[in-house]
């Protein structure tokens, strides 16, 4: 690993935890949340993918997908909460593109499953950069989170999932490219669409849809680290041994 010399002491640390686990040659596998979808989902972690999310490489959709999870477990225990997700992994671009069916039926099943919910939040990798979506199934509304939009140039017609979410609820939704944080590189996406989980849950949903946009400057690297810090320590609990 070329670049974890060169990271903080405190992930090095973390990610020598990680290299020096008893089973670091198995993947973890991670399951669904009871309630989260309309039945549970696995997804099983690399090695690799770990290390990676230590040095700045581009973030795997199973440590995203694991942060979604982590997060509907923190949410659907507080009181006030409109939101649900819908599973990263069954709704990415190859899925929308080359077997839609497959999409909206799980876009309508989970829709089904929290009938109650006003907003979905929905991970989404396309041309490997990530974004986030908000869908309103109920308002027919939908706000797309794209770190990678400096020049304003992308609609929602860019996406794959914008078509497919309207053919699911046989509708047209009014879409809203939001302003959001914009990256320097081409890594930092997944790590962004974190953060832009983390603050509709936990800052914005109760003013929604106000308060949307935000500011378009690139986070610092000691902000992102600060998250790769904070997730990892989370993860390394709850599913490594150490020892």
């Amino acid at each position: 690993m070329v670049m974890l010399p060169k990271r903080p002491q405190k992930i090095q640390d973390l990610a020598n935890r990680f290299i020096n686990r008893n089973d670091r040659n198995e993947n973890i596998p991670i399951a669904s949340p009871d309630g989260m979808y309309e039945k549970t989902y696995y997804e099983f972690v690399e090695h690799e993918s770990l290390l990676g999310w230590m040095t700045n490489d581009f973030l795997d959709g199973t440590i995203l997908h694991w942060w979604c999870m982590h997060m509907y477990e923190i949410i659907s225990k507080e009181e006030f909460n409109t939101c649900a997700f819908f599973n990263p992994t069954i709704i990415q671009e190859r899925v929308c593109d080359q077997e839609s069916n497959f999409a909206i039926k799980h876009i309508l099943s989970t829709f089904e499953a929290h009938k109650e919910k006003d907003i979905f939040l929905a991970p989404y990798l396309q041309d490997a950069h990530w974004v986030l979506f908000l869908i309103c199934p109920k308002t027919r509304m939908g706000y797309i989170f794209d770190s990678y939009n400096r020049d304003k140039k992308k609609t929602s017609k860019t996406f794959y999932l914008s078509n497919v979410v309207e053919r699911a609820f046989d509708n047209s939704f009014k879409w809203t490219m939001l302003e959001c944080n914009q990256q320097k590189g081409l890594w930092e996406c997944g790590y962004y669409v974190m953060k832009f989980i983390f603050e509709t849950l936990h800052m914005k949903q109760k003013s929604f849809p106000e308060q949307l946009h935000d500011s378009r400057r690139a986070l610092r690297q000691d902000e992102l680290d600060g998250w790769v810090l904070s997730a990892g320590a989370k993860f390394f609990v709850d599913y490594c041994s150490d020892d």
